[in-house]
């Protein structure tokens, strides 16, 4: 899996800003946890679930547990596919 950089033609936004500084730091990242991974015969699946404490970020004050975000949406993959096909299509048809 990588990460890659939104583009907002057409002047689209959806409320983030993501530099290629950040894109090459994640992937970075992507590849550099694979490897750990592979060194303890693990798949990267595996491994990150062993790690979960590395994905719990504190900012400001508030405490984020991105890997319980990262399953959630895993979990309703098929119906956020759904939902974003209905949404596209009626922002397509209003042309």
């Amino acid at each position: 899996m990588q990460v890659n950089k939104l583009s907002n033609k057409n002047n689209a936004s959806f409320g983030a800003n993501i530099t290629t500084e950040t894109v090459i730091r994640a992937n970075r990242a992507l590849i550099e946890r694979g490897e750990l991974a592979r060194r303890q015969g693990l798949t990267l699946r595996e491994y990150n679930a062993l790690h979960r404490e590395d994905f719990v970020e504190i900012i400001s004050a508030r405490t984020f547990d991105f890997y319980a975000m990262v399953e959630r949406i895993l979990a309703n993959k098929e119906k956020i596919k759904k939902a974003f096909g209905e949404a596209w299509d009626k922002v397509v048809s209003k042309k």
